[in-house]
């Protein structure tokens, strides 16, 4: 029983141990891939009704996203103030901007290793719990068994007994685990390697610029469609790249036109990659040319 319970302790501690805070946690453990060309056209009567009382609605909702930056709020559709990532949280729906990739990914991995270390501690708590109450039983009934002045096998029931090791490595050493020092780069630093990977598991980003460059906005998923209009955020008509960063659900990207049927962009889901979106075709219906610096509004 002992064993058991040591064993469990020291693989939540392992665990625990071995989890840096690095932009790799992020990801996920799917290689990303070009997305297939996007499907691009015209929405219909109703699809337009429904997009701009959606849009409306969001307008009305927020009159401009109001984001954490550096300790202050910035009004996100009056301009990021030098920020050069913003997105929501998804736990919250909060928004929040910081100075740098690294900066993003240094704080969404240091939530993500907090959010463990609380798991952790509860799922210890109640392993302490639970062994201190069968140590107690074991106590009570090896007492009633034989005669008072009798030992306990080395185990007293209060915590001290010496038949099994409370440590992660067996030398009977301490169960706090040391946090990996962090590497000037590489693993620990939150550097990435690659600049799509800049955006976490299970959100959709939106570059400023072509191949993964320039500004970054990310939202995460929702249990529901949600659509955002993007001067709300300060990025409408600012999009040249992007990334789908989940396996399923794709993105619908929209330009809002005054008095012409609205154009709309499909990228596909499945960790897929759209790295310049002057290669995407514009409806010649109304005007042609690309989709670079067009989109006004996505559902994702």
């Amino acid at each position: 029983m002992h064993k058991m319970i040591y064993v469990g302790i020291a693989a939540v501690t392992a665990a625990l141990m071995s989890t840096p805070a690095t932009a790799g946690t992020l990801g996920h453990g799917t290689a990303p891939s070009a997305g297939k060309r996007p499907v691009s056209g015209l929405l219909s009567p109703d699809e337009e009704t429904r997009l701009h009382k959606a849009v409306a609605a969001d307008d009305e909702a927020r009159g401009g996203v109001i984001a954490d930056y550096n300790g202050k709020k910035i009004n996100l559709a009056e301009g990021w103030q030098g920020a050069q990532v913003c997105g929501e949280d998804p736990d919250t729906g909060e928004a929040k901007c910081w100075d740098s990739v690294e900066d993003s990914n240094r704080d969404a991995a240091d939530a993500a290793h907090a959010s463990l270390s609380t798991s952790t501690s509860t799922s210890t708590s109640a392993s302490t719990s639970a062994t201190k109450t069968a140590k107690g039983k074991k106590t009570a009934m090896a007492a009633a068994a034989r005669p008072a002045a009798a030992p306990a096998d080395g185990d007293t029931g209060d915590g001290t007994g010496d038949d099994y090791t409370d440590d992660a490595t067996g030398d009977g050493g301490s169960t706090t685990p040391t946090p990996d020092q962090p590497e000037p780069a590489g693993p620990g630093s939150g550097i990435i390697s690659k600049l799509y990977t800049a955006c976490p598991a299970g959100n959709v980003c939106l570059w400023a610029d072509a191949g993964y460059k320039g500004r970054m906005l990310k939202f995460p998923t929702h249990d529901t469609a949600k659509t955002r209009h993007l001067s709300e955020w300060g990025f409408r008509d600012k999009t040249s790249s992007a990334y789908v960063n989940r396996p399923q659900r794709g993105v619908e990207c929209y330009d809002i036109r005054t008095g012409q049927p609205d154009p709309h962009l499909f990228l596909g889901a499945g960790y897929s990659l759209y790295k310049n979106f002057k290669g995407y075709d514009y409806p010649w219906l109304s005007g042609g040319g690309n989709w670079n610096d067009k989109v006004d509004a996505i559902k994702y």
